[in-house]
């Protein structure tokens, strides 16, 4: 599953949340914005673990061609 550029969230069979499968989530936003969205997820359960991870975008977008 996934979240692209068209900003609309692509999935090869529908979200269900009743699996009760793992999810991983990532975020690319200044290291502030990010901080201060780790600490709302305090009162959340089952967060287990949330890492911090240097990213550098090569390309976003549509290729040319």
């Amino acid at each position: 599953m996934g979240f692209g550029e068209s900003s609309h969230v692509h999935a090869h069979r529908p979200f269900d949340l009743s699996d009760n499968l793992p999810m991983v989530v990532g975020l690319v936003d200044e290291y502030e914005n990010l901080r201060a969205f780790t600490a709302g997820l305090a009162d959340l359960a089952g967060i287990v673990l949330a890492t911090f991870e240097k990213v550098e975008v090569a390309q976003y977008g549509k290729t040319p061609g």
